[in-house]
């Protein structure tokens, strides 16, 4: 079997003890599970976006794990769009990349495509068309594509939600499902802080929690699950991924 972890809300600071704690034990965790790949669904930082010193700090935490990292920006990283006043300039993109690669990017990983896709410059005014580009990559990989977005593809129906700022801003939700429509491949996210794996269709949906202890998002009309912090582990055997939440607290067990 291929293992790949997800993390995502680490927010990192330069000087945050807490953060750093909670980041040292999962990257130990990392390190003993030795995965093909890393992948970072954003928020990699959480204090100031445009805080240098806070990306670097969190830039040379990602370099240090002893395998390769891929990441995606999240709404801390290079600012927010609707239904909150969109944010995110070229500029903080390409600060974010200056730090840690490409915002967007495709790996294979054991006869899976992963897709890493910049959903944060949705109805921002940036061009789009990169996001859409990626989505049908994953779209056109199914059934052994993951599509990797920072904020939830959707809370209960992408047609139905209102507006959220823990999802993709409504329009591109719906372009989003009318891309994916009838898609059996996983949509893995982060932001909402909490652990979530459900189906909607062909699809698997796979919400990841923060890596330190964080509030979850509440948006109605979906109530917050209790915000555990930890990471995702899939273990790829041929068209099967084998999907789990690793709590921060049992890494920490299994380290001490």
């Amino acid at each position: 079997m291929t293992l790949l972890i997800q993390v995502s809300d680490t927010h990192l600071r330069l000087g945050d003890a807490l953060a750093d704690a909670c980041w040292q034990a999962v990257a130990g965790w990392i390190a003993r599970r030795r995965p093909a790949l890393v992948v970072h669904s954003g928020d990699i930082v959480g204090g100031a976006i445009d805080d240098q010193a806070d990306h670097a700090h969190a830039a040379n935490l990602l370099r240090a794990l002893p395998c390769p990292v891929r990441a995606i920006p999240g709404n801390h990283d290079v600012g927010d769009g609707p239904p909150r006043n969109p944010s995110v300039t070229a500029a903080r993109l390409a600060a974010f990349e200056a730090h840690y690669g490409a915002a967007q990017w495709q790996e294979d990983v054991a006869g899976w495509r992963l897709v890493g896709c910049d959903a944060m410059r949705c109805g921002t005014g940036l061009d789009e068309t990169p996001v859409w580009a990626m989505a049908a990559a994953a779209r056109d990989a199914a059934p052994r594509a993951i599509l990797f977005l920072h904020k939830a593809p959707f809370l209960r129906d992408p047609m139905a939600d209102g507006a959220s700022s823990a999802t993709l801003p409504a329009l591109a939700r719906e372009r989003l499902a009318e891309t994916l429509e009838g898609w059996r491949g996983i949509i893995a996210c982060g932001h909402r802080h909490e652990f979530r794996l459900f189906q909607r269709g062909g699809a698997t949906v796979v919400w990841a929690p923060a890596t330190l202890p964080s509030p979850a998002e509440t948006n109605p009309p979906v109530a917050p699950l209790p915000a555990e912090p930890g990471l995702i582990e899939y273990e790829f055997c041929g068209a099967t991924a084998i999907i789990r939440m690793v709590p921060l607290a049992a890494i920490r067990l299994a380290l001490a």
